[in-house]
């Protein structure tokens, strides 16, 4: 996972991460319409921090809101960037990717398969 600075060629975090759980689905993009089991559907989405250990997933949460366009998701709702081994199509990833993230206001994210 790629993140740039806005207007910039600047990366704000490169870091490994996955999306949806093991058995067939975990990165597995032809899933992504699989509710609580695929990969988080491929499109762009604003990156909002969440304020303390949201609902237990660690600190750092960023919520994934999709920003409007032609890509369906697939009625998956709840998207999010946290800690933990385990998503249901969300998107795991490293303490320190998640608080550069947080620190920077959060931001837009591409998914691309």
């Amino acid at each position: 996972m790629t993140c740039q600075e806005p207007g910039t060629q600047w990366n704000v975090v490169d870091a490994h991460g996955s999306s949806g759980l093991s058995g067939g689905y975990k990165n597995n993009w032809a899933m992504e319409s699989v509710k609580d089991h695929g990969p988080i559907p491929v499109g762009t989405y604003n990156m909002t921090p969440m304020p303390g250990n949201y609902h237990n997933l660690g600190p750092n949460t960023i919520g994934l809101t999709p920003v409007p366009g032609p890509k369906a998701l697939f009625d998956r709702t709840l998207l999010r960037i946290h800690g933990g081994t385990r998503t249901t199509g969300c998107i795991l990833l490293g303490p320190n990717a998640r608080s550069t993230i947080a620190g920077h206001g959060g931001g837009t994210l591409t998914v691309t398969p």
